[in-house]
């Protein structure tokens, strides 16, 4: 074996590319943006579910070795409406998150029309 040492990785036509720090740091591995269980656009995620009023599951296209990685969640409705998201359940092959509305009461569950998760792992 030998080491290959470059500066930039491209696909074949160049139009993705990545330095060799930024793919030691991690990008990214897993991301979706989904309106309930629609998904509008993903990258290492084969579905969301919809569990009920604002309660969701990614899941992923591959399995993570542990559940030792960092999710990132936002949530929306639009015009000027946010919502509030917390993490339910962080597992190997999926990811649970709760949206809830800032304008109810707490601890009731509505859904979002502009949620986003990204996770980073090893």
């Amino acid at each position: 074996m030998s080491t290959l040492k470059v500066n930039t990785i491209q696909d074949a036509s160049g139009g993705n590319a990545s330095t060799s720090e930024q793919i030691a740091q991690g990008r990214a591995k897993i991301w979706a943006a989904f309106n309930q269980s629609t998904v509008n656009d993903s990258f290492g995620v084969s579905s969301v579910t919809d569990n009920g009023t604002g309660n969701y599951t990614v899941n992923f296209s591959s399995s993570f070795s542990n559940t030792n990685y960092c999710a990132l969640a936002t949530g929306g409705n639009g015009n000027n409406a946010p919502c509030g998201i917390a993490t339910m359940e962080k597992n190997t092959g999926s990811y649970r998150v709760i949206t809830t509305g800032l304008n109810v009461q707490i601890n009731q569950l509505t859904d979002s029309s502009l949620t986003g998760v990204a996770i980073f792992a090893d």
